[in-house]
């Protein structure tokens, strides 16, 4: 950065007419400043930059319609469904909502039931043999459920 700016300011004075190179010529205190304060303004803008970075990738996924509405759509008033302003068919709708639904028979869905011992004994015995793997400790809990199933 800075020797972007010192660069920028040679080029100046090279390429500046005589009696513009009386207007560039800096004190050092001057050249200083100027160059502190374009370093600072870089720093800012590069955060400005960074900050509207990060807002955009939390928003990466995230679609939203650009365009207009259709012209047909423009002036459309939808008028509201017939009867929705009767308080009658209202507090019909509002009281189907709160009432209580059917309890749901659930006669045909079987839980599934494991013999907690038995399958202790199988791991323990996995165990002891070494390195086994995850279908091997589950193996035969898949196979009583599935007979399990099959019975009930």
């Amino acid at each position: 950065m800075l020797i972007a700016a010192l660069l920028e300011l040679k080029s100046r004075l090279m390429l500046a007419g005589e009696d513009e190179v009386e207007g560039l010529a800096l004190e050092p205190e001057q050249a200083a400043d100027e160059l502190l304060a374009r370093m600072l303004d870089a720093k800012r803008f590069r955060s400005a930059a960074d900050h509207l970075q990060e807002l955009l990738a939390r928003e990466h996924g995230v679609r939203f319609r650009s365009a207009p509405l259709p012209v047909s759509l423009r002036r459309t008033i939808v008028a509201p469904p017939e009867g929705s302003q009767d308080p009658a068919s209202l507090g019909a709708a509002i009281g189907s909502l709160l009432a209580m639904p059917p309890a749901l028979d659930l006669r045909h869905v079987a839980v599934p039931r494991v013999p907690v011992a038995e399958r202790l004994a199988h791991l323990r015995k996995l165990l002891r043999g070494g390195r086994f793997s995850f279908e091997d400790a589950v193996r035969g809990a898949l196979e009583e459920l599935a007979r399990e199933h099959t019975v009930s």
